[in-house]
């Protein structure tokens, strides 16, 4: 072997020793109003908008939080590209050269909590208040 193709190939090796392939996968969570609180599986991980990384694919909760706003809640299964399935993925997480973004995006619309009470609340109120205790009652042998 020559001095050259030895260093051609101790420059391969290295290159593939060295070279560290890379895919990054990506939340991204959007909010309508942004700003809100993010809960990923029971865990507060910030406000929207929200970029989070993760090293697993499976079903997560969302939950978003926001003062004056209705909560929001969404199940986020993010699916599993092709250059993640075996053995594809040793080749792609090791050696390939470049990095690979796998991102997955949720938006929500947050809903404005009403401003008052409904005017018929209390109404309701009395009505099954006074069909519990007539319900009492009639459990207790009296009459209404």
């Amino acid at each position: 072997m020559t001095m050259r193709s030895k260093f051609a190939s101790l420059a391969a090796a290295a290159m593939l020793l060295f070279s560290s392939g890379c895919v990054v996968r990506e939340l991204i969570i959007k909010s309508d109003p942004p700003g809100a609180t993010v809960y990923i599986n029971g865990r507060e991980e910030g406000r929207t908008p929200l970029v989070k990384q993760f090293d697993f694919y499976g079903a997560r909760e969302i939950i978003l939080r926001m003062k004056g706003r209705k909560s929001s809640r969404q199940v986020a299964a993010p699916g599993v590209p092709w250059f993640e399935y075996f053995p594809l993925d040793f080749f792609f997480e090791i050696f390939f050269p470049l990095t690979l973004h796998d991102r997955h995006e949720y938006s929500f619309k947050l809903e404005p909590l009403p401003e008052r009470l409904p005017e018929n609340i209390l109404d309701r109120a009395r009505k099954t208040q006074a069909e519990s205790r007539g319900n009492a009652d009639k459990e207790n042998g009296e009459a209404p």
